[in-house]
């Protein structure tokens, strides 16, 4: 299965790359690189929208690269760029419409989808709080990465 998710985002970033939609999505953030704290909210965004209908895997496969060269523009630290893109393609795994955690955890536990949304809830929200933090102070994110790097 994982096989398959990896062939298939490969195609599709094949199909994307042949598109040019790479360089649509640079012009789009483009203006906001003078302001990284703009530009990270903005992709932000987008990264929650299309997670939202896409799987993990996928996105990270097909955005990250695409969104590299922008973020590297914008002189904010890859490493710290990755751990925000990370943090955010999760929480979109609890968003409907696919939510496909949501859906697994459903089918685990046999509770309907809107109980376990009920139950997810503060943890979502908690989720939130920390990725906001993080895109506030980049420091909370950046000082441990000091101390563990070599």
């Amino acid at each position: 299965m994982v096989m398959f998710i990896i062939a298939t985002a490969s195609a599709v970033g094949w199909l994307i790359a042949i598109a040019q939609i790479p360089a649509a999505v640079i012009r789009i953030f483009q203006p906001l690189i003078g302001s990284p704290l703009l530009l990270l909210l903005a992709i932000n965004v987008f990264l929650l929208l299309i997670g939202m209908v896409i799987d993990l895997t996928p996105c990270i496969l097909i955005f990250a690269p695409v969104l590299f060269p922008v973020v590297r523009a914008a002189g904010i630290d890859p490493h710290y760029f990755g751990i925000i893109m990370i943090i955010n393609l999760c929480l979109s795994l609890f968003t409907p419409p696919v939510g496909n955690v949501l859906l697994m955890g459903c089918a685990i536990s046999g509770l309907p989808v809107f109980k376990l949304v009920r139950g997810t809830l503060p943890f979502l929200l908690s989720v939130i709080v920390v990725l906001v933090l993080f895109i506030f102070f980049p420091s909370l994110v950046m000082v441990p990465m000091e101390f563990l790097s070599p």
